[in-house]
């Protein structure tokens, strides 16, 4: 994944989340002890009561933005957020029904 389809893909999340109405909040900053990361996004609404983390797959494969997984997980099970990890690819375009099915399986909490 380069740059511009980073954004692309930012993009459309961005436009779902109007769609759909729920808050969408990327970069989301995660800490584990002194160190600090970005991951793709946070939906506070989705996951779990205390919300969700998404990481997008390439981003993690090849450590450009994404901390190690394992470090990412630790913190979502230390915090009680659930983590999904998602193929970049599926949100170049903007897809209603894929949109529709994630939401449905991940589930609001709020």
């Amino acid at each position: 994944m380069n740059n511009a389809e980073y954004e692309i893909v930012k993009n459309t999340w961005k436009y779902a989340s109007n769609v759909f109405k729920f808050d969408f909040i990327t970069p989301y900053k995660i800490s584990l002890g002194s160190n600090i990361f970005d991951t793709f996004a946070f939906l506070p609404q989705y996951g779990s009561y205390s919300g969700m983390v998404i990481c997008l797959f390439d981003f993690i494969k090849n450590g450009s933005i994404f901390p190690d997984y394992s470090l990412v997980k630790r913190y979502a099970k230390c915090n009680g957020i659930f983590l999904s990890q998602i193929c970049y690819k599926q949100f170049l375009e903007y897809d209603k029904e894929v949109f529709i099915e994630l939401l449905e399986d991940w589930g609001r909490f709020s």
